[in-house]
């Protein structure tokens, strides 16, 4: 779409003409490291077992050639980011088909080029993959490639014979027979009324879940005196607790009702006294909040008639939820508390069971009878077709289908995993089943199972507790099993948290697939959170498998002489010598409460006796209490690391970017590296100073709040200290009053800019106090920032200026990324050699297409692009 220039208006240049931007065959050299993140999916070689393929939620798709030593990224091609489920095919190993949260993609020479599949897309058939439940979501015929089967996260089961051009829909749901005995529930009143689905594990008493309303507009409930409701329980379910919640005021106060006891079978009636609310002028957000009160609960509760009761009697009462029998929500949604039981899902009395709308786990197609295909579904149970989907059985197997393994020599020995319900088996095709769970704990989760292509008596499997992964082994055809946590660490190839590989081992995180090799039995790879494990010995020994698979969230790194700092989501902080070949972790070495978590920006410099003074900012996981961010600063090169004082002992949660507030925005004074400036977003609230622009003078040990603040403290990156001028400030703002923030006596006052736009996520300032501005464009001021100008006018560029870069020995020579939220690869990296009058496209055949950070380092005349990988490149 072509620009149009327009004059000058208030000092900002709001538009110029748009450029055909250059595109430059740029090689990249990846820098990172391999694990520290979550892989949900493998596939393995038929014939070859050297080579394997891996998958991550937010980076692609890797490969190995080496049996599992080292893996490479193959993502050219790639739509989606996050990889859930693959399957490689028997006859033609070079094709391979993927799923991601926005369908499938497909390849036609082992992983060279991807190509999207558009009849998967959602926007079409919406074969996409669900987070957990898709297990082994992709079948492939196994005497021909182009005969694929997919299932998808709302329960579509769908088969192409054309290679993922066209798909028809396998009616497999009419394999359920319709129990017309069921008695019908009547509503509290009307025609018909809300069924929500409610998780709650035994023993648990504190966490709830809830429905919600939330109201646009501030509500004015002044003529009210009341908010009621129905609930319903339905016969055989335990006595719940049920309570109204009604959050009022600036602040958002949280009031509720008593918690009254359910009754099975019966509805109860709800009340909140409205004549003592907090603000009843100015009503936020309303909730039905449900406990089990620790018993075990896993169905759907009933909810209607949500009304307000006016103090007049002779006025109508005010409906917030009354459902007809087909379940429109009326602005109603689910949520949770704490991470125990969930609200999942609503529908109308009348409509549809949820059941039937959740994830299809997987679907297996048998190797020695290609018409015969099995489908997992993770509440419906599992499902047959022996006419390859023309028809279907449901098979009297456990509810929670997660994944079967069929013998591939004689289809009729089959095993299940069936989540918590255990590993049960069949040997006449399915037609009957019994438990094989001797030696299984009962209260993990059956994930994925796998039967050894040589020996029917020898079964491998994955079950999963509490963030804890499990490997087990038969050798009985599942009569006993052995469980394995332990394997050798990688701390080369994935060096995140060494302390915690006593000895050298570690434990296996939480288990997403399992692999097996096919023309090598022994070999067998388990991918998993945090690091991927191998076998060469038939599971009695594992080793890491993680060396170049790089998924680190990466949110800034820095160069100091022959030193490189980088920092991460999860991972924290790690340092390298030889500019990104090996790493070595500094904090934290092994996982602590409130230490472990994200790391966000870094600071550094060498001081006169040699050793490096390093800052770099935190946001601890939540655990059981709720960490605040704190800034962690070394004098000792990393050795050790002291608290800084000084920051807010809370999370403020008003005006931020990511529902609290982060230490996300660190800028060191080019002058003086002692004297730094700290952001953190979110507003003063309920008395306490919210986050903001924080000051240390003395290298980040002891900090303070500024006294006076920017016009908004809603901020990601944005906060950068002018070179020519170390009292001149900047602070770019995300939102309502956002822009760019000047302040000229080192913070003491603020004012803003006219321009750029109000959606600000980062703030450079060069060597020679040009100042870029990134948001939905890149803004350019020469006179610090009084006047802007676009410079980003690129043709066909998708999303946000995030990244920005800047050569210190060449002032027209900058660099900018383009990033797109969420999982799509859609995004750039772009030159300028003439101070942004012209663009060319440097992505070249880097893997990851939208880093949020980049940094040119001088010395080794190179850009880096780090985001979720770290990768380099000569300039």
């Amino acid at each position: 779409m072509k620009k149009i220039l327009v004059a000058m208006f208030f000092g900002i240049l709001l538009g110029a003409q748009a450029q055909d931007t250059v595109k430059k065959s740029t090689d990249w050299e990846w820098c990172g490291w391999g694990g520290g993140g979550y892989f949900w999916s493998n596939a393995m070689h038929p014939t070859n077992p050297n080579i394997m393929y891996l998958g991550g939620d937010v980076v692609g798709i890797y490969k190995s050639t080496d049996h599992g030593k080292s893996w490479q990224f193959i993502n050219n091609g790639l739509h989606e980011y996050g990889i859930y489920s693959m399957a490689i095919s028997k006859s033609n190993p070079q094709v391979l088909y993927v799923m991601t949260p926005n369908g499938m993609a497909r390849t036609d020479n082992g992983g060279e080029k991807w190509t999207p599949l558009p009849e998967t897309l959602k926007a079409k058939r919406n074969l996409s993959a669900h987070r957990p439940g898709s297990v082994r979501a992709i079948a492939i015929d196994p005497t021909n490639p182009n005969t694929v089967y997919a299932g998808s996260a709302i329960g579509i089961a769908s088969k192409s014979v054309d290679g993922g051009k066209t798909w028809i829909n396998m009616d497999y749901l009419s394999a359920i027979k319709k129990d017309d005995s069921v008695p019908q529930v009547k509503p509290a009143s009307g025609s018909g009324f809300l069924w929500a689905s409610f998780k709650s594990p035994a023993n648990d008493w504190k966490h709830a879940g809830r429905l919600e309303k939330y109201f646009n507009t501030v509500q004015d409930w002044s003529g009210q005196k009341a908010l009621s409701a129905s609930f319903f329980t339905p016969v055989g379910a335990p006595p719940l607790k049920v309570a109204l919640v009604v959050q009022s005021g600036s602040d958002w106060k949280w009031e509720q009702s008593p918690f009254k006891d359910s009754k099975p079978g019966e509805w109860i009636d709800l009340s909140f006294d409205l004549s003592t609310l907090h603000d009843i002028k100015a009503v936020r957000m309303v909730h039905i909040a449900v406990i089990s009160n620790g018993a075990e609960f896993n169905g759907e509760v009933g909810v209607d008639n949500v009304r307000l009761q006016p103090i007049d009697s002779t006025a109508k009462a005010v409906v917030l939820g009354e459902w007809d029998a087909a379940g429109s929500n009326e602005g109603w949604r689910t949520s949770k508390s704490g991470d125990a039981p969930f609200i999942t899902s609503m529908r109308g009395s009348l409509a549809p069971a949820t059941a039937e709308k959740n994830p299809i786990a997987s679907i297996i197609v048998s190797d020695s009878n290609p018409n015969l295909i099995f489908i997992c579904h993770s509440k419906l149970g599992t499902f047959r077709s022996q006419d390859a989907g023309k028809s279907w059985m449901l098979l009297d197997t456990p509810k929670s289908s997660m994944n079967l393994a069929v013998y591939p020599k004689n289809s009729k020995i089959i095993y299940g995993a069936f989540n918590a319900a255990g590993v049960w088996k069949s040997v006449d095709g399915g037609n009957s089943w019994k438990k094989f769970s001797n030696g299984l704990p009962e209260k993990s989760t059956m994930r994925e199972i796998l039967v050894n292509p040589k020996n029917p008596d020898i079964v491998h499997l994955i079950a999963n507790g509490n963030w804890a992964g499990t490997y087990y082994r038969s050798t009985d055809g599942g009569k006993s099993w052995t469980g394995v946590r332990k394997f050798t660490r990688d701390l080369v190839g994935n060096p995140t948290n060494p302390d915690d590989a006593k000895g050298g081992t570690g434990e296996l995180s939480s288990s997403t697939n399992i692999g097996l090799s096919p023309a090598d039995p022994d070999t067998i790879f388990i991918s998993a959170n945090w690091n991927n494990i191998l076998s060469t010995d038939g599971g009695i020994t594992w080793q890491e498998s993680s060396r170049g698979a790089d998924i680190t969230c990466f949110h800034d790194v820095r160069f100091v002489n022959d030193k490189v700092f980088a920092v991460a989501m999860d991972e924290g902080l790690l340092t390298s010598s030889d500019n990104g070949g090996t790493w070595s972790q500094l904090s934290p070495l092994r996982y602590a409460s409130g230490e472990s978590g994200h790391q966000w920006r870094v600071a550094a410099f060498q001081k006169e006796n040699g050793e490096y003074h390093i800052v770099s900012t935190v946001s601890p996981w939540r655990g059981a209490a709720v960490y605040p961010n704190h800034v962690l600063v070394s004098d000792d090169s990393g050795k050790t690391f002291k608290h800084a004082v000084g920051l807010p002992d809370y999370l403020p949660k008003k005006n931020t970017m990511w529902g609290e507030g982060y230490a996300r925005a660190l800028s060191a004074d080019p002058n003086n590296p002692l004297t730094m400036y700290l952001g953190i977003d979110g507003d003063a609230e309920n008395g306490k100073s919210g986050g903001g622009v924080f000051k240390t003078t003395d290298g980040g040990y002891t900090w303070k709040q500024l006294e006076n603040q920017p016009g908004t403290r809603r901020m990601f990156y944005g906060i950068a200290v002018d070179p020519t001028d170390s009292n001149r400030i900047f602070w770019g703002g995300f939102g309502a009053n956002g822009g760019v923030w000047r302040s000229e006596d080192a913070g003491a006052s603020w004012a803003r800019m006219n321009g750029p736009d109000a959606y600000l996520f980062n703030v450079e300032v060069t060597n020679d106090g040009t100042v870029y501005a990134g948001g939905n464009e890149l803004w350019k001021s020469t006179d610090h920032g009084t006047s802007w100008k676009k410079i980003s006018n690129i043709e066909g560029r998708k999303g946000s200026v995030v990244g920005i870069a800047f050569d210190p020995e060449n002032a027209n020579r900058i660099w900018f990324s383009s990033v797109t939220w969420g999982g799509s690869s859609a995004g750039g990296i772009y030159r300028s050699d003439d101070g942004g009058k012209t663009w060319t496209d440097i992505c070249g055949d880097i893997s990851y297409r939208k880093p949020l950070i980049l940094r040119y380092n001088p010395k080794t005349q190179e850009l880096w692009a780090v985001g979720v990988g770290a990768f380099r490149t000569k300039q």
